[in-house]
């Protein structure tokens, strides 16, 4: 938990630095490593969505997050008719004031937001730090949208396996089988619509296990009666 608290205080001082940048260009702040990927890859789904929506506002759900995954797509979208809700579970042992230019509300408590429905949820980086995500999703499926977007998140080509992390988190992570993760989904009515890779070394797992790790980036729809 002390991890967690220091890590989020951090972004929360790197998300005022975005925000400020985004506030004074034209373009975006442009991030370290594969990042600016997968926040593009966020603001398009959020684009596909609003294009397709007769009721804007575009409510989101990023589970188990942190400001910073929303803080850099203001120059990149229309951030006029979204409503984001954060649910990061630290969040009490924090303060976050930032004006993100759309309405942001971070919550920590699941029941905050348990009867709200959601356009899109989105598991950035977060599924491995539970080990029983699967199992879970069934009693959670309220707070999946009709569009579940994961990012960044180290899945197995093979079985499920546990390993130590190797970057500045060193603890335990569960990394899902995609296979798993695919029929779970498929099983609650959705249809995968679109998938890519970043070099699986940015998961961070043990040596034995690289070869077999897929660093995921994966987009889910609701499909319709």
């Amino acid at each position: 938990m002390e991890y967690w608290k220091k890590y989020n205080e951090k972004l929360n001082e790197f998300a005022t630095l975005m925000v400020q940048h985004n506030h004074e260009n034209e373009f975006n702040f442009i991030e370290n490593n594969f990042y600016n990927h997968i926040r593009d890859l966020t603001a398009l789904s959020i684009s596909m969505i609003q294009l397709n929506s007769k009721t804007p506002p575009v409510k989101i759900l990023d589970y188990g997050s942190n400001v910073t995954t929303l803080a850099n797509i203001r120059r990149k979208i229309n951030t006029d008719s979204i409503d984001v809700t954060v649910f990061d579970p630290f969040h009490e042992l924090q303060s976050t004031n930032i004006d993100l230019g759309f309405r942001l509300n971070i919550v920590s408590e699941e029941d905050d937001f348990m009867t709200e429905h959601f356009d899109l949820t989105i598991f950035g980086s977060c599924a491995q730090y539970d080990e029983n995500f699967l199992t879970d999703l069934n009693s959670k499926n309220l707070h999946l949208a009709d569009y579940v977007l994961f990012t960044h998140t180290p899945l197995s080509l093979e079985e499920p396996f546990v390993s130590k992390q190797f970057s500045d988190y060193t603890g335990i992570q569960t990394v899902h089988s995609f296979r798993d993760v695919s029929k779970v989904f498929e099983k609650l009515g959705y249809n995968l619509i679109f998938k890519s890779t970043l070099p699986p070394e940015g998961a961070s797992v043990e040596d034995e296990y690289i070869n077999k790790t897929v660093y995921a980036n994966l987009l889910f729809t609701k499909l319709k009666n």
